[in-house]
């Protein structure tokens, strides 16, 4: 399954993985985690790397604030954590952040 454009994934890895890591090993794009009703999240990357398991998200306002809907806050707490019970730790940056400010990332 193919989601957007990836512009904010491609930003991430420009802006911020790369000046810290110079690779991108043990990071998995458009990583796929199934729930217990057989539905898939997505996470944007996982870094998983022994004991870690990180699924990074890129966030923009829009359809993660201004376009979304008490039903869609309410899914998407929930989806970060079942993520959580599964020992995954969630890390979200803003879509701005990762454009302008990647340092605080």
């Amino acid at each position: 399954m193919v989601r957007g454009n990836r512009h904010a994934e491609t930003m991430f890895l420009r802006n911020v993985w790369w000046p810290l890591y110079q690779n991108f090993d043990q990071l998995h794009p458009e990583y796929e985690i199934p729930d217990w009703r057989g539905r898939s999240y997505y996470g944007d990357f996982a870094f998983l790397s022994g004991p870690i398991k990180l699924i990074i998200e890129i966030k923009g306002f829009g359809p993660h604030v201004h376009e979304m809907d008490r039903q869609g806050y309410s899914n998407e707490l929930n989806r970060e954590l079942y993520l959580q019970t599964l020992g995954y730790r969630v890390a979200s940056f803003s879509y701005d952040d990762v454009e302008r400010k990647p340092e605080l990332c």
